[in-house]
């Protein structure tokens, strides 16, 4: 931390059939790197043909997630496993 900064945690506690309530003082907690660092979600803009989108948003609902969380996934899965795309189509 910097010098001179310093953080205040505020914590709401309501006592109900007189259980503990729990103070934690955060500067005696440990330091630990932020887990999701690193896998930082970057917005864009795409440009996707209707059929397409109405197949992901389709099985995103059969999974009961949003559509886009679904096509990362896809997409992620393809970067993984180094598929590359077919760019010679039929007719």
């Amino acid at each position: 931390m910097r010098a001179g900064l310093r953080v205040l945690f505020v914590c709401h506690c309501y006592r109900e059939n007189n259980s503990t309530i729990r103070i934690y003082d955060l500067a005696k907690m440990k330091r630990r790197r932020n887990p999701y660092y690193g896998k930082i979600k970057h917005p864009i803009t795409i440009r996707i043909e209707d059929g397409s989108l109405v197949y992901f948003k389709t099985l995103a609902e059969e999974y009961e997630m949003p559509y886009q969380s679904l096509i990362n996934m896809y997409l992620r899965d393809c970067a993984q496993k180094r598929k590359k795309p077919r760019t010679k189509w039929e007719p």
